[in-house]
């Protein structure tokens, strides 16, 4: 149970950092232009 409740936290962590991390790149990109 503990592996599951870990995996379900990284998750909940990972998802927005992975969005905020894109957006960033993105905005790198509009910015190089």
């Amino acid at each position: 149970m503990s592996e599951s409740f870990a995996e379900i936290v990284i998750l909940t962590i990972s998802i927005p950092l992975l969005m905020v991390w894109i957006a960033s790149l993105k905005k790198e990109e509009e910015t190089n232009e």
